[in-house]
């Protein structure tokens, strides 16, 4: 299985909002006869801290280059002529655990010594019709299901609003949950090290033509919640899709500017 995949950023169209502090990598590899991996990355440096770029940019770094050497170290120490990573989705999680560490780390060592810094991150791993998420902070990652017509949040948003959703102060998507949606109790650079219980990794498994995957940073997708999007995603023919992105991101400058990159993979 192929993906076509679709791209987007732009910055805040603020004035005083001098540059995207937004991040992001794509890229595609194989090694020897397995399926091609393809990997997507966004980081979101978090507005209003020193040098939210340069946040974003060290924890692509840290998560590329780690997610790089532990994979092929993986196919290093098997019989490279039988092994499929496809059939290890465990280690493949556990590789995306530790290249967010990683992550976390780079932006820890290249913050200055005195001023705060921090970044989400968000990751996703394809490989044939499966694919492995991982997150920390806020920029979700949604899962389309062609035949089912719905979009569904696979990702964790650590939100003050979410905590609140989950100890019943509020329901998800009101007035109130609005309000602390963009305060993060957990993103890369607030220590020199991230706990595995702070990051969010999740699997999915037999994707089929049509199916998506939508992920990017919070600003992209505003207010939208995944009835809107799912909505949207059926609306939208082969043809169009191209021009998907866009259309999400000017619905998205109706609640709020911020700096929106998003990535969509549809699976062929």
């Amino acid at each position: 299985m192929d993906y076509r995949i679709y791209s987007e950023t732009e910055k805040a169209a603020d004035k005083n909002h001098r540059e995207n502090e937004d991040s992001f990598m794509y890229s595609q590899f194989s090694f020897m006869k397995d399926k091609k991996i393809q990997l997507i990355v966004v980081a979101d440096g978090m507005g209003g801290l020193s040098e939210g770029r340069r946040a974003s940019e060290n924890a692509v770094k840290g998560f590329m280059n780690t997610f790089y050497v532990d994979v092929m170290e993986q196919y290093m120490s098997s019989d490279m002529d039988e092994f499929s990573l496809k059939y290890s989705i465990g280690d493949i999680e556990k590789i995306m655990v530790k290249a967010i560490q990683a992550a976390n780390r780079k932006v820890c060592d290249g913050a200055d010594e005195f001023e705060a810094t921090g970044s989400t991150i968000s990751a996703v791993c394809l490989i044939d019709d499966c694919a492995v998420i991982a997150n920390v902070g806020d920029s979700p990652i949604y899962l389309y299901r062609k035949n089912a017509k719905k979009m569904k949040m696979m990702s964790k948003l650590q939100t003050v609003a979410e905590q609140a959703v989950t100890a019943g102060a509020y329901e998800r998507y009101s007035l109130e949950y609005y309000r602390n949606d963009h305060i993060l109790y957990c993103s890369l650079g607030q220590y020199d090290k991230i706990q595995e219980d702070d990051i969010y990794v999740n699997s999915i498994g037999n994707l089929k033509s049509g199916d998506a995957i939508l992920t990017g940073s919070d600003g992209c997708f505003g207010h939208m919640n995944e009835k809107i999007l799912g909505r949207i995603m059926n609306e939208c023919n082969v043809e169009e899709e191209g021009f998907l992105l866009n259309q999400i991101f000017s619905l998205a400058r109706m609640d709020k500017d911020d700096d929106q990159t998003a990535f969509l993979c549809i699976a062929e």
